[in-house]
């Protein structure tokens, strides 16, 4: 029930014309496909509905996609400090982690998410490259994690 890529593309655009400033949350599930590997896509796709609603909640303010497999992106729009990103980036993975706790089939679940920030808008596909760069960093930090990209 999350929007899609055109509806985030127009939410986007909307913003830019408007020269608002932005945030843009990148998020990939860690260790995913072990799920569906090991107990069937039927789980997998209540894990995925679950972190649906969990966003939904996190990002009410704002804007969440699921881009495709396991990937998702938010984007508030707003001023938003670095202390601020990184409440609602740590609030995520701190309600995804309660979510873990509770059913033993998504042990060894986390995310790893990207964030970036701007005052206007100048391309779309760039702010998602930046977070999802930073998002990889993350990842690649030892995942359960977030970057704010600089």
């Amino acid at each position: 029930k999350l929007y899609n890529r055109r509806s985030f593309y127009k939410y986007m655009n909307n913003i830019r014309e408007a020269k608002e400033p932005v945030s843009v949350f990148y998020l990939d599930l860690d260790n995913f496909k072990k799920i569906n590997d090991t107990y069937g896509h039927e789980v997998g796709d209540e894990l995925l509905c679950k972190v649906a609603r969990i966003l939904e909640a996190v990002f009410k303010d704002g804007i969440c996609v699921r881009f495709g497999g396991d990937e998702f992106v938010c984007a508030l729009e707003g001023s938003k400090g670095e202390a601020e990103l990184a409440c609602y980036a740590e609030s995520f993975l701190g309600e995804l982690a309660q979510l873990i706790g509770d059913y033993d089939n998504f042990a060894g679940l986390s995310a790893s998410i990207g964030v970036v920030y701007t005052e206007a808008i100048d391309d779309v596909d760039i702010l998602l490259k930046k977070s999802d760069v930073a998002m990889y960093e993350a990842k690649n930090s030892g995942k359960a994690a977030y970057r704010i990209a600089k």
